[in-house]
């Protein structure tokens, strides 16, 4: 894949991926994510200085990004890349992964120079998804004084007539979310997935209650998903509260771990019954990734 820009077939098993993530946790789920969408010439960066000499000294077909890297915000590191003196590091296809997939974020993102958006927790389906478009379908690159980086036309039909659609518009703008997130679920369970992300902004300022509050509300959110038959999500809170009840409030806790399993519930919770697969594969991923750093 040496053409910049150009369309290319996509093979999981061929394709240069690079990633990034600071968090070992993170890097664990995003392991098992990759060698389930079948990756094999993927590899993850630990620091902003390892992503960005990798860069320099290897040539990659895709990068995949959190919304930070390291204390840079994402949407800097996306402008700084895009006016890059080699070409084909500018051009690259970067794919953004963000737990907060939110209308301002994804215009601040797109006109930073973003090909693809993923909610986190990503699956192997979704990832393959954005991958097999930024390959075969990849959008010319633009470089004029208002802006570099990809189209910000999700379709470019040269001999089309009609108005011109942009991310302002709702289908565009939906075609950048993960079609399952389109409408926020109600009822109990999601109330009490609300309640862990309350819960999460008081893990700085008192710990050992947080913590406390999140087991409860874990074992409440497993309890109704038994009800309705959900067992992806029984397992996610399970994998939660196996990890709380493992590492309590000690020196062993890490945030990343707490913040990936809300996450996955949360998109578990968003996902219908239609994504049976990629919710089985959420809920594979941080069970595994949860029984791992108990283990360490």
């Amino acid at each position: 894949m040496d053409g910049l820009r150009e369309p290319k077939r996509f093979r999981a098993d061929r394709l240069r991926l690079l990633a990034f993530d600071d968090s070992p946790f993170n890097r664990t789920v995003l392991t098992e994510i990759l060698q389930g969408a079948g990756l094999r010439q993927a590899r993850i960066a630990r620091s902003p200085e390892e992503l960005k000499d990798i860069l320099v000294r290897t040539r990659h077909d895709a990068m995949l990004i959190p919304d930070m890297l390291g204390g840079e915000n994402s949407v800097d590191f996306l402008r700084s890349l895009r006016h890059h003196i080699i070409p084909h590091i500018a051009q690259l296809p970067v794919i953004l992964m963000s737990s907060a997939v939110t209308r301002e974020h994804l215009l601040e993102a797109r006109q930073a120079g973003v090909d693809e958006f993923l909610a986190k927790p990503i699956s192997p389906a979704a990832l393959e998804a954005r991958l097999k478009s930024v390959c075969e379908a990849p959008r010319p690159f633009i470089n004029c004084a208002a802006y570099v980086g990809p189209c910000r036309r999700r379709k470019l039909t040269l001999d089309y007539k009609g108005a011109r659609r942009r991310l302002e518009d709702r289908a565009v703008f939906a075609g950048m979310v993960e079609e399952a997130v389109e409408t926020a679920p109600v009822g109990r369970l999601a109330q009490l997935v609300d309640r862990l992300h309350i819960s999460l902004g008081a893990l700085e300022h008192d710990r050992e209650r947080a913590l406390v509050v999140l087991a409860r509300v874990a074992a409440s959110v497993a309890q109704e998903a038994e009800r309705e038959g959900d067992r992806p999500l029984v397992r996610a809170a399970g994998a939660l509260g196996r990890y709380i009840a493992g590492v309590g409030a000690s020196d062993r806790l890490d945030r990343a771990v707490i913040d990936t399993a809300v996450n996955a519930m949360t998109q578990l919770l968003l996902l219908s019954a239609a994504f049976a697969p990629a919710r089985a594969t959420v809920a594979d991923a941080l069970d595994l990734a949860v029984t791992k750093k108990l283990a360490a």
